[in-house]
């Protein structure tokens, strides 16, 4: 079952022992799984089927080799038998995806650090309406960019009694509001008391979500808001009341998970008014900005603090420009990581878009697949056997890598 998994061409014989059914699953077989995982190695084999059970810590040589397989972050051995080689395969394994967006939500992540997140860092202007010499809107630029990574669940576990029929959730009383991106969310609890859920904004005004004495509801938010997420009841209600509450994206309640959220402020050392940073690396690449324009040369897209961009227009002179299309300069500033949870992750910031590049539990890396292929083919099997290179590579195509 494994060399299947590895892409080697072998028969798959009948399952016989529930690990094997587990594994006859994974390949693809038409079988029915245990109930109930009876052991360790079958706890491992049931979470890579997609079972909701709990990951136990690894104790024996195997057990390594399977946690990291199901995305553990985990010191394996250096493989010694057929098995083993096998079972490094699949430990090493992790497709490099590439996502977009924010906030950015994915569900397979390996419990590894990304490999890149590039955010794109756009002007941010005051004022309203089309900028123009009439209507001037200042260019304002950034000095930090604010990241923060969580599981499917975006509210901390903080909650606190504002008022005698009032509990704030996922804050202390010293903060105020949860700070969201425009898109649609759904807000679910627990309680022992019958309530209302609503959104509180700091201008005072407040929007009931779901019906009431629901416990659960959807919005959307058509900007970046802050705001706090309540539980109401006019005859009282105790802060003790209200537990597993879960805020998550999407119009679907999915069962609770705790918050796990984690925030990386970057200080970029300077004002940037446009650009690119890739957080992982450390590298911010400055947009070209000119404080007072006067004709230079601009590839565009550009902003303008008294222009509308029109392609192949020229900017009003005087006024502050970003030419977003032009040649940036780098910045070399500290490395930051951005450990990846295993499973469900959502990342967001306060800046723009973001590139995010991450491994997930997917194919392994050609270049490693390819050397424990061979390995397995020329160096354990006592020698060389009827495959050639170039079936060897055929077996490596077909298999489940890029």
């Amino acid at each position: 079952y494994l060399a299947y998994l590895c892409g080697e061409d072998v028969v798959l014989p009948i399952p016989d022992g529930n690990a094997e059914r587990y594994l006859a699953y994974l390949c693809g077989m038409d079988v029915t799984r245990p109930d109930v995982p009876d052991g360790r190695t079958e706890t491992y084999l049931a979470y890579k089927c997609g079972e909701d059970v709990v990951l136990p810590d690894p104790m024996y040589r195997i057990e390594y080799y399977l946690a990291k397989w199901c995305g553990i972050d985990c010191e394996v051995p250096e493989p010694l038998y057929r098995i083993e080689y096998w079972l490094a395969q699949l430990a090493n394994s992790g497709e490099l995806k590439t996502v977009t967006g924010n906030p950015i939500s994915v569900s397979d992540a390996l419990a590894k650090p990304a490999e890149s997140l590039v955010i794109e860092i756009l002007p941010q202007q005051s004022g309203s309406g089309d900028p123009s010499p009439d209507n001037v809107r200042p260019i304002i630029g950034w000095t930090c960019v604010n990241v923060q990574r969580t599981g499917k669940n975006l509210l901390p576990n903080d909650k606190y009694q504002q008022s005698y029929g009032t509990v704030v959730l996922g804050q202390t009383n010293s903060s105020y509001g949860t700070f969201l991106k425009a898109g649609t969310y759904t807000v679910s609890l627990t309680t022992s008391t019958i309530g209302t859920i609503y959104l509180n904004r700091s201008d005072g005004t407040s929007e009931r979500v779901g019906e009431y004495s629901a416990t659960q509801g959807s919005f959307t938010l058509n900007k970046d808001e802050t705001l706090k997420v309540v539980y109401y009841n006019s005859r009282g209600i105790s802060a003790s009341d209200v537990t597993s509450f879960q805020l998550e994206l999407g119009t679907t309640a999915t069962a609770y998970e705790p918050y796990q959220g984690t925030s990386v402020e970057v200080a970029l050392g300077q004002t940037v008014y446009g650009g690119t940073l890739d957080v992982v690396s450390g590298v911010l690449t400055k947009a070209p900005y000119y404080d007072s324009y006067n004709g230079e040369p601009l590839v565009g897209p550009w902003v303008s603090s008294m222009d509308k961009y029109v392609p192949g227009a020229t900017p009003t002179t005087g006024a502050q420009v970003v030419d977003l299309g032009g040649t940036g300069t780098d910045v070399q500033l500290s490395a930051t990581e951005v450990q990846m949870l295993l499973g469900n992750n959502v990342i967001w910031n306060d800046v723009g878009d973001m590139v995010l590049e991450y491994l997930a539990d997917g194919p392994a890396d050609d270049i490693d697949a390819l050397q424990i292929l061979l390995n397995n083919r020329y160096v354990n099997n006592g020698g060389p056997d009827e495959a050639t290179d170039k079936e060897a590579l055929e077996i490596l195509l077909g298999g489940n890598t890029r």
